[in-house]
């Protein structure tokens, strides 16, 4: 019977190991393992659903789903995460459309048109993450996202898309997204 407890005890002490919590409002992404890397405060929440920005001749629609705790096997990690998607149309043709992928579960989390959880601004006003922003079609090309919610603009998202300066594969290569950079006010749909 005490060999049964002295087991039942290691094994229930390994679990709690191996659960260990990190909140990304302190970290996004480290490199230990058996980390989870939780939104301990619920602020991915607030950026998840399908926003809109409509100019003229712009469309951008964004959407945007919360991974709670996807399991990241390469260092046996947990992490709570945002995705998304986004369709970019101009003079009513469309440029880029990827919101097909946003459900597709064979796509680990870097494989998204947008993921990230690094949170460098959280106040009772305000919310910032930066996310990074692909186009699959130049793999190359990185692209910083800057999600912002301000309680002054209800249901309202800014991104501001930044060019990473990425390593050009030739000198006539595509050098941005197909999403022209700059800031975008979207509201939530």
């Amino acid at each position: 019977m005490k060999l049964r407890i002295t087991i039942i005890v290691i094994l229930i002490s390994n679990a709690i190991a191996a659960q260990q919590v990190v909140s990304i409002h302190d970290e996004a992404i480290g490199n230990q393992s058996n980390i989870y890397y939780k939104d301990v405060n619920l602020l991915l929440p607030k950026f998840e659903g399908d926003w809109i920005y409509q100019s003229d001749s712009t469309e951008l629609k964004i959407s945007i789903r919360r991974k709670v705790k996807y399991h990241d096997p390469s260092d046996n990690t947990y992490i709570d995460f945002l995705i998304g998607e986004y369709r970019y149309s101009k003079n009513g043709n469309e440029i880029v459309n990827t919101l097909d992928k946003l459900n597709d579960i064979s796509l680990g989390l870097f494989n998204h048109s947008l993921y990230g959880n690094f949170i460098t601004q959280h106040t009772k006003d305000q919310h910032i993450i930066v996310v990074k922003v692909k186009d699959w079609s130049f793999p190359y090309l990185n692209t910083l996202g800057i999600l912002k919610l301000d309680i002054s603009f209800p249901n309202s998202l800014i991104i501001k898309l930044i060019d990473q300066n990425a390593i050009l594969p030739h000198k006539d290569a595509v050098r941005d997204i197909r999403i022209p950079l700059g800031t975008y006010t979207l509201r939530k749909m």
